[in-house]
């Protein structure tokens, strides 16, 4: 998946179809990766129980500092209980 950019249009992603082994997100879920774009890969995807390989585009980081953003990002992505 990319550029879905859920901010501007609600997404929910289809079924996983059988023998898919990971889900790959190619960047730009939304902008605020830490408290956007984490929180719904963590509501669509997390609970599908694949492993999720994501790579943020630059939309994610979009109208934030891309340092600051990303250090907020991996605390929120540690803490099992990120809402």
């Amino acid at each position: 998946m990319s550029d879905l950019h859920v901010d501007v249009c609600p997404y929910t992603p289809a079924a996983t179809t059988e023998g898919v082994e990971a889900v790959i997100v190619a960047g730009d879920v939304c902008n605020r990766l830490h408290d956007r774009a984490l929180p719904w890969l963590r509501e669509h995807l997390i609970p599908r129980g694949l492993p999720v390989l994501y790579v943020p585009g630059n939309h994610d980081f979009y109208r934030e500092n891309v340092l600051t953003e990303l250090c907020k990002a991996r605390e929120r992505a540690l803490t099992p209980s990120c809402n």
